[in-house]
């Protein structure tokens, strides 16, 4: 069973901080699909670091979309199954966090939790999985508004 670590990213601050917590064997990065200075120079960063010590794949989403970022975020998870899946949200857009944590929930039996980096002291605090219950009626609502339909 390896550690796999789902990161937002953007300037890189947090990122090395979780890697050196929980020492992953792989990184999954989600940025954003639209061409970024800021964010090509931090992935580059993070290659030339940590390339050596573990595996590291590239999620491209829409930064602003949350349904498609939860989904993005749900098929990495899904795609490491049996893995020790770790979230870590600080970085990117507050709609990166949302989505990414949004698939935290909906996976919760497959993540072992989602993190947060404070800014002011790098302390990683834990954050909660919460738990929805989505009976089969609230699913199908959900399922039509995500393919389009506003009736």
């Amino acid at each position: 069973m390896a550690k796999v670590v789902i990161s937002t990213i953007y300037e890189g601050r947090a990122t090395p901080i979780v890697i050196y917590k929980f020492s992953p064997q792989k990184l999954i990065l989600l940025i954003t699909n639209k061409e970024n200075e800021t964010r090509k120079k931090t992935v580059e960063d993070i290659k030339s670091k940590f390339g050596n010590l573990l595996k590291i794949e590239l999620v491209k989403t829409d930064e602003f979309d949350v349904a498609k970022i939860a989904k993005d975020v749900l098929t990495a998870i899904r795609k490491e199954e049996g893995n020790e899946i770790y979230i870590h949200v600080s970085e990117g857009r507050k709609t990166m966090m949302l989505g990414a944590m949004l698939a935290g929930y909906a996976a919760k039996n497959g993540v072992r939790g989602i993190y947060y980096v404070r800014e002011d002291d790098n302390e990683i605090l834990s954050l909660p999985l919460l738990d929805f219950k989505l009976n089969k009626t609230k699913e199908e609502l959900l399922n039509e508004l995500a393919n389009g339909n506003k009736d």
